[in-house]
C-alpha cells in the first residue's frame, strides 16, 4: 500500500518536474538547431534534443520500473495497480510537455504559423520522447538488466 501511495506522489510531482527537465535537457539543441529544417545543423540541433530529452525521460522511466518490480510483491494484490501507475508516472513527463506546444497550438491559432515554433527542433523532438518514453518503461519492466548502461553513476541491485 505505501509503494502505491509512493507512486502516486511520484506521478503527481514527477510530472511537473520532469516536464521541466525534459525542456531544460532539449534546450541546448533547439539553440544549436536553429529554424532552418534543410541544414544539416538543424538535424544535428534536433539529434541533441531527442538525446537530451530522450535520456531524462528514459532515467525516469527505468527508475520507476525498478521501483515497480522492487516493491511488487509487498502491493499485494494491488501490484498490477502499482505497474499502471508506475507506467503513467513514467510516460507523463514528455507526454505533458507535448500536451503544452499542443495547447498552445490551439489557444493561438496564428502560433502553428509562426516559422520559429513550426521550425522549432524542441518541439519536433517531443513525439520522439514520448515513444522512447513508453517504449523505454516497457524494456526495463521485462528486462531490468538492461536499465544499468544507461546509469551507470547510479548504484542499484537488479
Amino acid at each position: 500500500m505505501v509503494a502505491v501511495a509512493l507512486a502516486l506522489f511520484a506521478a503527481w510531482g514527477g510530472s511537473s518536474l520532469g516536464c521541466f527537465a525534459i525542456g531544460l535537457l532539449g534546450f541546448p539543441g533547439a539553440l544549436l538547431a536553429g529554424l532552418n529544417r534543410q541544414s544539416p545543423r538543424w538535424w544535428i540541433g534536433y539529434l541533441l534534443c531527442v538525446i537530451g530529452q530522450g535520456y531524462v525521460a528514459l532515467v525516469w522511466a527505468g527508475f520507476l520500473s525498478i521501483f515497480a518490480r522492487a516493491n511488487q510483491a509487498s502491493a499485494g494484490w494491488l501490484g498490477w495497480v502499482l505497474w499502471i501507475i508506475c507506467f503513467y508516472a513514467a510516460v507523463s513527463p514528455s507526454a505533458m510537455a507535448a500536451r503544452s506546444v499542443h495547447q498552445e497550438m490551439r489557444e493561438d491559432p496564428e502560433w502553428a504559423y509562426k516559422e520559429e515554433n513550426r521550425n522549432n527542433a524542441q518541439y519536433s523532438a517531443l513525439t520522439v520522447t514520448c515513444w522512447l518514453d513508453a517504449l523505454g518503461f516497457i524494456v526495463f519492466a521485462v528486462w531490468p538488466s538492461t536499465f544499468h548502461p544507461i546509469t551507470p553513476w547510479m548504484h542499484w541491485k537488479g
